[in-house]
């Protein structure tokens, strides 16, 4: 089944809306998502969860892609801290999470614009790269 441009952005735009919430996503179906919009196979990059990261340039640019489709991430902004305390497990304090939040922007803080030039996947890659290393524990 082929699909437009504009049907994938259509559907990409009803999932934005759809996890715009305290509930997490459904990163298989984000994720299959933006592997269509970016027209990337889907073997491309790990699946969520799992604790490594890929330098590919390809991978970084489905990072970004899910990261906007969620909420979780902006190329202005980086990681939305607001969107990440509320998918952060309930066991966890707020000690923790600010625990996390203070390694994480000490990490992103580093990640200057000489780094990564005009690429934003590359950026949002750095960027998960410093979230990756700050010890974060989804549901």
């Amino acid at each position: 089944m082929k699909c437009s441009p504009i049907t994938l952005l259509a559907l990409a735009s009803i999932i934005t809306l759809s996890t715009a919430t305290s509930e997490q996503p459904n990163w298989g179906e984000v994720s299959s998502t933006c592997h269509k919009l970016l027209r990337v196979s889907p073997e491309v990059g790990a699946p969520h969860g799992q604790d490594h990261f890929s330098p590919d340039p390809k991978s970084a640019c489905i990072t970004r892609c899910v990261g906007i489709i969620t909420g979780m991430y902006d190329d202005e902004t980086g990681i939305s801290m607001e969107q990440l305390r509320t998918w952060w497990v309930d066991e966890d304090t707020d000690a923790d999470f600010q625990e996390f939040k203070r390694r994480y922007l000490a990490c992103a803080g580093s990640i200057v614009p000489e780094q990564y030039g005009d690429d934003y996947c590359k950026k949002s890659s750095k960027l998960y790269e410093c979230f990756m290393q700050s010890g974060m524990t989804v549901a």
